[in-house]
C-alpha cells in the first residue's frame, strides 16, 4: 500500500506540533532553536494580521510583541471535530480551513524538502479515547493540505515504539511484560498500558487507556494565573475583559517562566510587563516560584492517581509493571519526573528516549516508514447469565484494512440461556495462555425474551449475538455487538440495542519499508 508515496509522521499537538521523516536510522524533523540553542517543536499557533495568516514560530513572535493588532488563534487540536468555527473578537474562522493551512505550512514549508515533491502520506498520533469525529475532521483537513493518505496510531503507542527502537539501536534489552506509558502534553494527559514481547515488532496493546483533560500544560498555566490573581479581584476582572490576544500573550509569558523554573533557570518575576496592562495591576501579575510549584504538585498528584487507576483497570498491581515511559513537555524536567515516579511503580524500570517532546512524532515516522497492521491480541468472547461463555473471535485474527466501504470480521453467536424474562449477554475477552487466562468483562447487552412453544411444548426462541470487529477508514478499531431478538415468526425485531465495544486488546505489527527514495 502506498508504494509510490513518501510517508512521514506527524504529532499534531495542542501547544506544539512536529512533522518527522525517518530514513536509514536518521530523522529529519520540524524543529527550531530558541534563544538558548535548544531544539523545540513548532508552536501550534496561527496569527492573523492585516488579512494574512502567520504560522508556527512566526506566530509565536507575534504573540510576544507588544502591540495588539494581530489575532492569535490557539487550541486548534481540541476544537477540531467538535465545532465548525472559531470566533475571535467578532471575527469568524472556519476551523477546518485553519487546521488545513497549518498542516500545509508544517509539512511543506517548515523544513524544505521534508515531504519532497511527490505524493505524501502521513501517520498521525492521536490521543487515546478521542472521538472518531476528531480523526475524520483531521483526515479531511490533512487531505486538503496535500497529504493524500492518512493513518492513525495512539500517541503513547507511537512514543513507545520510538523508545523501543532506540533501545534496539543501543543494544539494550527489550522489556518483557507490562509497560506503562504516560504522555503529558499541552492539552491532555494520555496513559496506556501495553505489553512487549522482546522486540519492538511485537507490541500488544492491552487497550487499557485513559485520557484526562484539564491537566495539560496550558491548563496548568491557567491555574498559575488564577493563583496569582486570587487576592486581587480587580485585576482578575480586568483580565477577564481583556482581548483574546492579550490573554494569549500573558499566558504565553507564564508558560515561558514555568519552563525556565522547571529547567532550574531563573526568570523575570513579572509576566505583566506588557504595556496594555494597567500600571496599578503590575503587582498582581508578579509570578512567584511558589505559585508554580503549588499548582504543579496538584497536577502531578492527579496524574499519579490516574496512572494507578489505569494500572488497576488492566488487572495489574503497581508491582506488575515492569517498565514505564514518560514523554511530553513537562517530563523534560527532572523535578517533574522524580515527583511523578516516586513509589508509583515499585518494580518498574524507566525506558529512556533521547527527546521526550519528539518521541511521538519520531514513532509515527518509523511506523510511517514501515507501515503497520493490527490484529487481535486476545480471545473475544460472550458470556451468558448462566455463566456459560464461548469463543467468538480467536487471538491473532487479522483485521483487514478498510476501504471506503468498511470491512469486518463478523460472527453470530447463538444464545442458550432463555430462562429469564431478559437475556443478559456480556461481551468480554480471555487473554491467551496455558489456562486460557481470566475472563475480563467489557460490556453488557440486555434484551427482552419473547417465548413461543415448539412441538413438544418447550419455550424456545432463536437468539443470537452479532459481533463486528474490524478497522475503520482511520485504521482504528471499530467493534460493535448487538443482541438480535426474533419474534414468533423468526423475524428480527427492530430497534435492538447495539453496543460499541472498546478496550479490546490489539497487537501492533510493523510491516516492511514503504518509503520511496
Amino acid at each position: 500500500m502506498g508504494g509510490d508515496m513518501e510517508w512521514i509522521g506527524i504529532d499534531f499537538g495542542t501547544t506544539n506540533s512536529a512533522a518527522c521523516r525517518s530514513s536509514e536510522g536518521q530523522f529529519r524533523e520540524t524543529t527550531f532553536r530558541d534563544a538558548t540553542g535548544k531544539e523545540l517543536p513548532i508552536p501550534t499557533l496561527i496569527a492573523y494580521f492585516q488579512e494574512k495568516y502567520i504560522y508556527g514560530r512566526e506566530a509565536l513572535r507575534a504573540l510576544t510583541t507588544l502591540d495588539d493588532q494581530s489575532l492569535i488563534i490557539t487550541d486548534l487540536k481540541p476544537q477540531l471535530g467538535r465545532k465548525p468555527d472559531v470566533i475571535i473578537e467578532d471575527m469568524s474562522f472556519k476551523l477546518h480551513d485553519l487546521v488545513s493551512r497549518y498542516l500545509k505550512h508544517l509539512v511543506f514549508e517548515e523544513v524544505k524538502g521534508l515531504a519532497g515533491r511527490g505524493k505524501v502520506g502521513a501517520v498521525f498520533g492521536t490521543p487515546v479515547e478521542y472521538p472518531s469525529s476528531h480523526r475524520e475532521a483531521l483526515r479531511e483537513a490533512a487531505r486538503d493540505a496535500g497529504i493524500e493518505e492518512v493513518e492513525f496510531i495512539y500517541e503513547p503507542t507511537a512514543a513507545l515504539y520510538c523508545a523501543l527502537n532506540e533501545h534496539a539501536l543501543n543494544n539494550q534489552p527489550f522489556p518483557d511484560g507490562p509497560v506503562a506509558v504516560i504522555d503529558w502534553g499541552g492539552g491532555t494527559v494520555d496513559i496506556s498500558i501495553v505489553r512487549c514481547r522482546h522486540s519492538p515488532d511485537c507490541i500488544e496493546d492491552l487497550n487499557v487507556n485513559a485520557r484526562r483533560q484539564g491537566l495539560g500544560g496550558r491548563d496548568l498555566d491557567g491555574r498559575i494565573l488564577d493563583h496569582m490573581l486570587a487576592s486581587v479581584p480587580a485585576a482578575e476582572t480586568w483580565f477577564q475583559g481583556a482581548s483574546r490576544s492579550i490573554k494569549s500573550r500573558i499566558l504565553g509569558n507564564i508558560e515561558r517562566c514555568k519552563i525556565l523554573q522547571l529547567s532550574g533557570k531563573s526568570f523575570a518575576p513579572y509576566v505583566g510587563d506588557i504595556s496594555v496592562i494597567p500600571p496599578e495591576f503590575n503587582d498582581a501579575f508578579e509570578l512567584r516560584k511558589e505559585s508554580i510549584l503549588e499548582c504543579l504538585n496538584q497536577d502531578i498528584q492527579a496524574v499519579r492517581e490516574l496512572a494507578i487507576k489505569t494500572t488497576h483497570q488492566a488487572g495489574l498491581s503497581s508491582e506488575d509493571v515492569s517498565h514505564f515511559l514518560l514523554v511530553g513537555g513537562p517530563f523534560q524536567s527532572p523535578l517533574v519526573r522524580n515527583k511523578m515516579i516516586e513509589g508509583l511503580w515499585k518494580n518498574g524500570t524507566e525506558l529512556t528516549v533521547s527527546n521526550r517532546q519528539m518521541a511521538t512524532a519520531r514513532g509515527c515516522a518509523l511506523l510511517a516508514q514501515r507501515g503497520f497492521n493490527l490484529r487481535l491480541a486476545t480471545n473475544v468472547v460472550v458470556r451468558e447469565a448462566d455463566g456459560h461463555y464461548g469463543c467468538v473471535l480467536g487471538v491473532n485474527q487479522e483485521l483487514p484494512r478498510a476501504t471506503d466501504s468498511l470491512r469486518y470480521r463478523q460472527v453470530r453467536y447463538a444464545v442458550t440461556d432463555l430462562s429469564a424474562p431478559e437475556a443478559i449477554i456480556e461481551i468480554g475477552h480471555v487473554p491467551p495462555g496455558p489456562n486460557g487466562g481470566e475472563y475480563i468483562f467489557l460490556d453488557q447487552l440486555m434484551v427482552p425474551v419473547i417465548h413461543r412453544m415448539n412441538y413438544d411444548e418447550r419455550s424456545i426462541l432463536p437468539r443470537e449475538v452479532h459481533i463486528q470487529i474490524g478497522l475503520n477508514r482511520s485504521l482504528y478499531l471499530c467493534a460493535t455487538a448487538s443482541a438480535l431478538a426474533r419474534d414468533e415468526h423468526g423475524q428480527v425485531k427492530p430497534g435492538q440495542k447495539t453496543v460499541e465495544l472498546s478496550k479490546i486488546p490489539l497487537a501492533l505489527e510493523p510491516g516492511t519499508l514503504r518509503v520511496v527514495k
